[in-house]
């Protein structure tokens, strides 16, 4: 069973090689091997060979025995050329967690989150994250709080001593400004971002 579509003269199609490709580099952007957001194809040789994604340095791969063939070689090309299209667009639409910290690696949950928006900053040491209620008000400085997402390697951190995931008010003074933090309950750190702006609220 052939892995990918083959067009009728046994090569595999484009499409179907930069669709293998594409899966390859989100996997790879899912385990930290790659950046979330990629500029373009070159980068993605910062990271990996990134010729060989879409098995294409497999030995089982039907098109090594056409290598030296100029058609084989076209159609590896248009595959890559498809993907450098779409990292290009994924780069021109990022969020501005990316924008600010090209580095990190949020989770796309907190995007998605209808009720928080990113305020990340590129001169704070990791993105962060509050609610839409407590946006309209941070500007005059009457509730800071926020969900900060900290690198996912404790080695790529500024600060190694905070979590990945720290729910602070910062109109309270230490020790207590800290109001969750943790490792890996994401669920837990928004929960605790969204119940702290419904307390901060209350009798405004």
């Amino acid at each position: 069973m052939t892995k990918y579509p083959v067009r009728h003269d046994g090569f595999w199609t484009s499409e179907a090689i930069a669709e293998r490709i594409k899966a390859e580099v989100l996997d790879d952007m899912q385990h930290g091997i790659q950046p979330r957001y990629p500029a373009d194809f070159s980068a993605l040789h910062d990271r990996v060979d990134a010729n060989c994604y879409g098995n294409l340095c497999d030995g089982d791969c039907p098109l090594l025995a056409h290598l030296d063939d100029q058609s084989a070689l076209d159609v590896i090309n248009a595959a890559q050329e498809i993907v450098e299209r779409w990292l290009k667009g994924r780069w021109e639409t990022r969020p501005l967690w990316a924008r600010e910290h090209p580095a990190a690696d949020v989770p796309e949950r907190l995007t998605a989150d209808p009720e928080l928006v990113d305020i990340s900053w590129h001169n704070d040491t990791h993105p962060s994250f509050t609610t839409k209620a407590v946006s309209a008000l941070e500007t005059s400085g009457i509730v800071d709080i926020r969900l900060w997402v900290n690198y996912a390697k404790i080695e790529d951190r500024e600060i190694p001593e905070i979590a990945r995931y720290a729910v602070i008010d910062h109109n309270l003074i230490d020790p207590h400004s800290c109001l969750f933090e943790s490792e890996d309950d994401l669920g837990g750190a928004i929960s605790a971002l969204k119940a702290a702006t419904v307390n901060a609220l209350k009798g405004r």
